[in-house]
């Protein structure tokens, strides 16, 4: 019966967790991402086309484990661009290749901007703007020394750490090494105390004769 049972607390050596440096700079680089008006998607593992072929894929046009991000994120970009004038869309996720005969799998980096219609100067803007983020994010983890080289195609530049590539930009997008980027991350852990008072968000209406100007409104407040 339960009255033999002796109870006996257990003995335990409570340590602090190891810090996943791969999990930890994920939510630092989707706190950038998702500040500079992107949002956070995950599209097919599988593809039309790639290295290593699955034994039962499916659906038939997804017989082939993914080797970039940027394929995905193309197809889901031209979705939402039949609702939205403008997507801006990132995803971390596993790639998949092969190197001498075994697979190799990869964890990747990718971001896209779309829009229904761009001029080609409006172009080049948005191209500086999505460099602009992509400096944000080698700030933040402490990435030093990196540089853009001029590549050819479709390709604008590829990105370079020091000597290390990190992967290539387009106009309009980008598709980094994320492994590599966190093996060359410098960010340190910081902790911060949260407010001992909760925050709180007010909703203030402000009706003013039409003869106001504009100016004396905020002096007045």
């Amino acid at each position: 019966g339960y009255h033999k049972l002796v109870p006996k607390m257990p003995i335990e050596t409570i340590t602090l967790p190891s810090l996943n440096k791969e999990w930890y700079a994920r939510d630092v680089v989707r706190e950038v991402m998702l500040s500079a008006g992107f949002s956070d998607v995950y599209t097919y593992g599988f593809n039309n086309i790639g290295e290593i072929e699955v034994a039962n894929p499916i659906a038939a046009d997804k017989k082939f484990l993914r080797n970039n991000l940027m394929g995905g994120l193309k197809v889901a970009a031209l979705e939402n661009l039949k609702y939205e004038n403008e997507v801006r869309i990132f995803e971390f996720g596993h790639v998949f290749g092969k190197t001498d005969g075994k697979i190799r799998e990869e964890s990747s980096f990718a971001a896209i901007v779309g829009f229904q219609k761009r001029k080609e100067l409006q172009m080049k803007g948005d191209f500086y703007a999505l460099k602009g983020v992509l400096e944000t994010v080698f700030t933040t983890l402490g990435i030093k020394g990196t540089r853009y080289e001029e590549a050819g195609g479709e390709l604008i530049a590829s990105v370079y750490a020091g000597n290390d590539l990190l992967g290539t930009m387009s106009l309009n997008g980008f598709e980094l090494d994320f492994t590599k980027m966190v093996t060359l991350s410098d960010a340190e852990v910081a902790y911060a105390v949260p407010s001992r008072f909760p925050s709180i968000i007010r909703d203030v209406s402000l009706f003013v004769p039409m003869s106001t100007n504009a100016g004396d409104v905020p002096a007045i407040i």
